[in-house]
């Protein structure tokens, strides 16, 4: 609820639902993998973002 409040304020007209991509795959302890290979690191755009994203303990 937070987030769209942040929306709102900030005028946002077109909205995608990350939390049901990416964010979800890596919640579920999928693996995510970068250009060095498996990661626990996740990165968001901003803070606001951030609420979406379990933190990983790095098991790697």
């Amino acid at each position: 609820m937070r987030l769209i409040i942040i929306f709102i304020v900030q005028s946002v007209i077109a909205l995608q639902n990350l939390q049901g991509g990416i964010f979800r795959w890596y919640n579920e302890h999928h693996q995510v993998i970068n250009d060095k290979g498996f990661t626990d690191d996740m990165h968001h755009s901003d803070e606001s973002w951030a609420d979406l994203i379990n933190k990983r303990s790095s098991g790697l």
